[in-house]
């Protein structure tokens, strides 16, 4: 195959994957972001210009939508992504418009949708390389007009080696032979498994250890073999192409294997790759603006390497970079930060080393229209219930369906633990979830059925008057079950996820946080918005009238003196400031603060708290930098907990601080986990308690051993992986804190945490023990409930 001929063949897949990316939006846009969407892009669109003044928000979140952001300009927005892609694949002239406009309206989509996942993350390299490659033929013809430059040659296939090296690093790296069994947990609990996987998971472990050993070659060395132009990148990416087979058959993950499989056609190409002249790269002579956007992007995706896609979009705005001296060694992290908003680089590999039980955890929705009575509801594609069978989907990607497994497992950005870890967004450190932002548009009487929840799902006319969501186990159901009885699953309850709750006429109105309620952590973004400038105007000032309402907002936004006096005369009493250590009585008291106050009034002396936070820290993070201070504040979150601490003490306490920063310092000793999150359990009790439930289920699902088997292996590799997190996130500090908290009935809505446990075999197989702590017995269910 000539040159000419693999490279239009290549610049026509990625017009597909454009198709296919566009196309599976479409019918999903406006439910998921529309007017009437479960996250309103609008909302969040207004959030921004509030916050972010000036031009500076187009810089930072790029979109057309700032042209408009109606149901109809998002289906619009959609259909001329699928326009785009169809002219790419005809090809002519305007191949490369089309490929222009194609990123332009997938970066667009970036702010509403937050394209995350891996093969969104693909497209976006694939995109913004296609801008290099050169026109093609019309159809019928299929050739390109000429080859590539050799730069590109070559970023495509260091792009491809990236993706799988990346996956490959993080799954194998660390691991050990007892990790072979790896693909027993993994066939079922992935996150939308096919008919195939359902099965294969019944393969015998010597099966499944040959298939893990097959997956490292392809993985790791397979994976470097595409980096040599001629017959050895070819045999690496004939392993590639048989992966994609196999998880596109076993597995629904979008349009990834499309587009990894796609860019294995370069490798065709011996020829272009072997022309590029390293010491002639700059000359006159030479394509020297795409030979410089390669350099720079191969030089900035090596610092990408080694990360993951957890945290791909965010690693480089953790406040640990503030830490890091001389500071001009953070210059590169700095630069790249400064385009992360263009989407044009990222890391690679999602699903950790350790073998996991195979069986999965779904948080159901339930409603009830009187009270008494529930009603679970489906999904379209994610299993609720013993009837749902296993599906083939891709390349379709069903959004929803796709991130329920992260919901049920508090894996999100809306958790404590991952909010500034894995975030490109400063809002998703919000009051509410995207799930419960979905109960609540039911409670409105949206159904989303055929879109989010399947056709029929919903019992009665109508809104509900109440939802809640439970949390399930599901187990494959046995062969012999399964010819019996047709179903495919078996389901226990095992615990809380959300309690239940009538719908919220504030809910919108306190949905997305003010730049002073983002993460302890989130000091980037807070540094962008009008807090920052806030912050540097009051930086010698001690007025904290002036400091909690300079910049605050509009209207009946602002905040003013009053707030401040609230919250030190009649809030930190009323919610016992004296007395954070005692978490025992903390459920009455949050409720007794929302007797006392309305929710828009909790939410100004949140905002009041969050100011002087802000404040505190910004006075006092610089000394933990400085030559000859000792400190007990290893991190920026460390100093964050502290300014809660020093909130909790009262307005003298805060104001002696603000004069003299080096006071804060010597009480570095008194803070605690209590009182570094007693006020956000007065403000925010429901999000910590769903943390600790979360957090514990998640323990069963990894089959946690520090505390059960301290000297395994399984627990030496946990507590290296906790020493470094906290390290880089000092909220990795009180995550064994929030693990043993909130057990107690009170707390879980009628259904207590009955999770099952599970411990690592001699062989590396995981095994279900009858301990289980409070568990009793559940009822297996082999029928869909009514």
């Amino acid at each position: 195959m000539s040159p000419e001929l693999v490279w239009g063949a290549f610049t026509r897949s990625i017009g597909v994957v454009y198709v296919i990316a566009f196309g599976s939006m479409f019918g999903q846009i406006t439910a998921l972001v529309g007017a009437r969407g479960v996250t309103p892009v609008a909302l969040r669109l207004a959030a921004i210009r509030r916050d972010f003044p000036g031009p500076r928000r187009f810089l930072y979140f790029p979109s057309l939508l700032w042209l408009g952001h109606g149901d109809g300009a998002l289906r619009g927005l959609v259909a001329t992504g699928v326009a785009c892609g169809l002219g790419v694949i005809y090809g002519g002239p305007w191949s490369f418009h089309c490929f222009a406009l194609a990123y332009v309206l997938f970066l667009s989509l970036d702010v509403a949708l937050r394209l995350s996942f891996p093969w969104e993350c693909v497209l976006f390299e694939t995109g913004i390389f296609a801008l290099f490659l050169p026109a093609t033929l019309p159809l019928p013809a299929l050739a390109a007009l000429h080859v590539p430059a050799p730069a590109i040659a070559w970023a495509y296939r260091f792009l491809l080696f990236r993706v799988v090296f990346g996956f490959g690093k993080f799954k194998f790296i660390g691991s050990t032979k007892n990790d072979l069994t790896y693909l027993k947990g993994f066939l079922v609990n992935q996150p939308l498994p096919s008919v195939i996987a359902w099965y294969a998971s019944r393969l015998p472990l010597w099966a499944l250890r040959g298939g893990m050993l097959s997956l490292f070659w392809v993985e790791m060395p397979g994976a470097t073999l595409t980096l040599w132009p001629g017959p050895l990148g070819l045999v690496g990416g004939a392993g590639i192409l048989g992966l994609m087979l196999i998880i596109n058959l076993s597995g629904n993950f979008g349009y990834f294997n499309w587009v990894v499989g796609f860019l294995c056609i370069p490798l065709l190409d011996f020829d272009t790759p072997r022309a590029l002249d390293l010491a002639r790269a700059f000359s006159p002579d030479e394509p020297l603006l795409t030979n410089a956007f390669v350099a720079a992007h191969t030089a900035g995706a090596l610092l990408y390497l080694p990360f993951n896609s957890y945290v791909s979009q965010a690693w480089h705005r953790w406040a640990f970079w503030r830490r890091v001296r001389p500071a001009s060694l953070t210059l590169p992290v700095r630069a790249l930060r400064a385009v992360q908003p263009s989407r044009w680089l990222h890391s690679y590999g999602v699903f950790p080393p350790k073998s996991m039980p195979g069986i999965r955890g779904v948080a159901v929705i339930e409603v009830s229209y009187d009270g008494e009575t529930w009603h679970d509801l489906e999904y379209t594609r994610a299993a609720t219930r013993p009837s749902n069978a296993p599906r083939f989907i891709a390349p379709h990607m069903a959004r929803w369906d796709q991130t329920v497994i992260y919901e049920s497992y508090g894996t999100t950005e809306h958790a404590l633990a991952y909010s500034v870890a894995n975030s490109g967004m400063p809002y998703g450190h919000a009051t509410f979830s995207d799930t419960e932002c979905l109960l609540q548009r039911i409670l409105e009487g949206e159904r989303y059925e055929g879109v989010l929840l399947k056709a029929g799902t919903f019992p009665h006319a109508g809104p509900p008057r109440l939802a809640r969501m439970r949390t399930f186990l599901l187990r494959p159901a046995s062969l012999e079950e399964h010819a019996k009885t047709g179903i495919w699953w078996t389901r226990e309850l095992i615990g809380p996820h959300y309690p239940t709750r009538e719908r919220n006429d504030d809910f919108w109105q306190l949905w997305l946080p003010h730049p002073e309620l983002f993460d302890f952590d989130d000091v980037v973004w807070k540094e962008r918005t009008v807090l920052g400038q806030a912050m540097n105007s009051t930086a010698r000032d001690t007025d904290l009238t002036a400091i909690v309402a300079r910049d605050s907002g509009a209207g009946d936004d602002a905040l003013t003196r009053r707030d401040v006096d609230r919250f030190f005369d009649e809030f930190l009493l009323l919610a016992h400031a004296n007395d954070a250590q005692d978490w025992v009585h903390i459920g009455k008291r949050w409720k007794v603060l929302r007797t006392h106050y309305t929710p828009t009034e909790l939410r100004r002396l949140e905002r009041v708290a969050g100011r002087l936070a802000t404040a505190l820290d910004a006075r006092i993070e610089p000394l933990t930098t400085a030559k000859g201070v000792e400190h007990e504040l290893p991190t920026h979150y460390d100093v964050a907990c502290l300014a809660q601490h020093l909130l909790l003490q009262g307005r003298a306490v805060v104001e002696d601080v603000l004069a003299h920063p080096e006071h804060a310092v010597a009480r570095a000793a008194e803070v605690t986990p209590e009182t570094s999150l007693y006020l956000s359990a007065m403000f925010r009790l429901d999000r910590l308690v769903w943390e600790a439930h979360k957090m514990r289920f998640l323990d069963m699902i990894l089959v946690r051993s520090s505390e059960r088997f301290p000297g395994s292996e399984r627990a030496r590799a946990e507590k290296k992986l906790e020493e470094t997190a906290k390290k880089l996130w000092g909220v990795a500090r009180l995550t064994s804190f929030l693990r043993g908290k909130f057990r107690e009935a009170e707390y879980c809505d009628g259904t207590p945490e009955m999770y099952p446990e599970f411990i690592e075999g001699p062989g590396g197989e995981i095994l279900e023990t009858s301990g289980g702590g409070s568990r009793r017995a559940p009822d297996r269910e082999s029928v869909a409930p009514t």
